[in-house]
């Protein structure tokens, strides 16, 4: 396809960067800061941006970054949200300054062991901040907080996941997974120290 509306997404992207920039710098009263998300949550508007996949899902080209996913069944998502921008409004306290929270939506897998869409439909709800230090103790209660929702963390971002969490999240794949494991890479060739504390 031909590319549409890059200009209005790089535009949607610069007021995301400068709102998160202004948290960062400036301490404002728990108050005007959900206020701020809230006024840019209503000017902002969906539309359809066709580009290069790397231009629209990467935010690396704002500058230094670091993100939380955690993906949750459709049917939990409002609550879900609530909670996760009261966790925000919460945080900022501390000057712990999250630049977006993103919502994205994923169709049901049907054959990863270890999938977090594994046979359902699923939002997935992303914390990403322009602050890169500080941020472990807000991920934590993000993550705590979507437990609930039976929200299973990202494996390619952020996340605080132990082996017991994982096979809490998983109960009915997690051998399988181990099993397929121990049979494909007996030597554990594609092992490292992150696979051995998870699996």
């Amino acid at each position: 396809q031909q590319i549409r509306h890059r200009w209005g997404f790089i535009l949607h992207r610069t007021l995301l960067r400068l709102i998160g920039v202004i948290g960062l710098r400036v301490p404002l009263p728990r108050r005007l800061f959900a206020n701020r998300f809230k006024t840019y949550s209503n000017l902002s508007h969906n539309f359809l941006c066709v580009d290069e996949s790397y231009r629209i899902l990467s935010p690396a080209d704002q500058g230094p970054f670091v993100e939380e996913e955690v993906i949750i069944p459709v049917e939990y998502l409002g609550n879900a949200i609530r909670e996760a921008l009261a966790l925000i409004v919460q945080y900022s306290e501390n000057h712990l300054i999250i630049s977006s929270l993103a919502v994205r939506f994923v169709g049901p897998d049907r054959y990863g062991y270890l999938s977090p869409n594994l046979h359902q439909p699923v939002a997935c709800l992303t914390y990403l901040s322009l602050k890169k230090d500080g941020l472990r103790e807000l991920f934590k209660a993000f993550e705590n907080a979507m437990f609930k929702y039976r929200g299973r963390p990202h494996w390619g971002k952020i996340h605080t996941l132990t082996k017991e969490k994982v096979k809490e999240l998983y109960p009915e794949t997690y051998q399988r997974f181990i099993e397929a494991k121990n049979e494909l890479d007996p030597d554990g060739l594609f092992s490292n120290d992150y696979i051995h504390r998870l699996f």
